[in-house]
């Protein structure tokens, strides 16, 4: 990400690079976030360290206008689109915040990395 841009912007945007990754990664890969040219990218990203869902068992599909892709402890929602989309989930989530969803919205652009609850 070379480029400026507000904490919150970088954070949306390596949300947004991190699940898109988990939607077609194996989990035999690895992912960097790096948000300036003289950030070195090998080092563990911290989102992704602290992102425990478990292993994929399901391919990803999209439904209810995102991409999504189920994992054994959670959920990856990508929007691609311009749109905002309000996805509903078949179970109770945990996001970011820590807070149980039943649904969650994505702005444009937009993606959610879901914990079961």
């Amino acid at each position: 990400m070379w480029t400026t841009g507000t904490q919150e912007q970088m954070r949306d945007w390596n949300r947004f690079a991190l699940a898109s990754f988990l939607l077609g990664s194996d989990g035999n890969a690895y992912y960097a976030f790096s948000d300036s040219r003289t950030q070195s990218g090998v080092a563990p990203d911290e989102l992704a360290a602290r992102t425990d869902i478990g292993s994929p068992i399901a391919s990803y599909e999209r439904a209810d206008g995102a991409y999504q892709r189920r994992y054994t402890r959670g959920l990856v929602l990508v929007n691609p689109t311009t749109d905002t989309v309000t996805v509903p989930l078949d179970a109770d989530y945990r996001d970011a915040s820590g807070a149980v969803i039943r649904s969650v919205s994505l702005e444009p652009h937009g993606a959610a990395i879901l914990m079961a609850a």
